[in-house]
């Protein structure tokens, strides 16, 4: 009956955050005002309609709530120190073309970053440019991480993990000049990279502690300066490699 009870109350909690989850659209030439509960103002038309409507990617991100949708229309967006902070967040482009939306930072901040725990973060189809010294993307610890389709060119780090659950890297280029996927600690569950092509002056994807299932599929890394392709420090539960270099 206790069970019964739970999983009812796990499908409430999804419901709720399902009815309330939004759609916001991120458009450079958005011109207008946005009411809560009301909806926006537009001196000009967008991309694509949503439920929120703004001009750059930190609004958008301060808007958010759990369960939400952050659509992005191309363009070339100068931005950094975005933080996320809510739970089942998906971000992409409006095109699904990773070429068509270009996220750049010059700032030593990180490009996206969350600083607590949080779930089910997802993003997709967009290109980053790391020019500072911090890394592009870094997750202070979570778990159900995706990222699809990304582009990233990183000065440093690509993308950046710490203490983490079940992450999904797929489909993606990244290019780096320090590792271009770092584990900084130890990580729990499944790990998947299938279908990336990761060129670094580093280790391509570094496990800094112990690992769970990690599982390497179609993706090519080349690595200069004597570095791993992957390096790991510790014990990996169970390793798979399949059709990767």
């Amino acid at each position: 009956k206790m069970r019964v009870l739970k999983i009812l109350k796990l499908l409430l909690i999804l419901l709720v955050i399902f009815l309330n989850a939004k759609t916001i659209i991120v458009d450079d030439d958005f011109e207008g005002v946005c009411f809560p509960f009301i909806g926006c103002i537009s001196l000009n038309d967008t991309c694509e309609d949503g439920d929120y409507k703004s001009k750059n990617i930190s609004t958008a991100l301060s808007h958010a709530q759990n369960g939400d949708t952050i659509r992005i229309c191309p363009g070339k967006y100068d931005e950094n120190n975005l933080k996320i902070d809510v739970d089942n967040l998906y971000i992409t482009s409006t095109t699904a073309n990773r070429n068509d939306v270009n996220i750049s930072s010059d700032s030593d901040n990180y490009i996206f970053y969350t600083s607590t725990w949080h779930s089910g973060i997802s993003i997709n189809h967009i290109t980053l440019e790391q020019n500072g010294s911090k890394s592009a993307i870094f997750i202070n610890s979570g778990k159900n991480i995706v990222f699809n389709d990304l582009n990233i060119t990183s000065a440093d780090i690509g993308a950046e993990f710490s203490s983490v659950q079940d992450v999904n890297v797929t489909n993606c280029y990244i290019k780096t000049n320090k590792e271009a996927i770092k584990f900084k600690n130890d990580s729990w569950g499944d790990f998947y990279f299938i279908g990336n092509e990761i060129v670094s002056e580093n280790d391509g994807i570094k496990f800094g502690g112990q690992v769970g299932n990690l599982y390497l599929n179609n993706t090519k890394i080349n690595t200069t300066n004597g570095k791993y392709g992957i390096y790991i420090s510790s014990d990996v539960t169970n390793l798979n490699i399949l059709n990767s270099k």
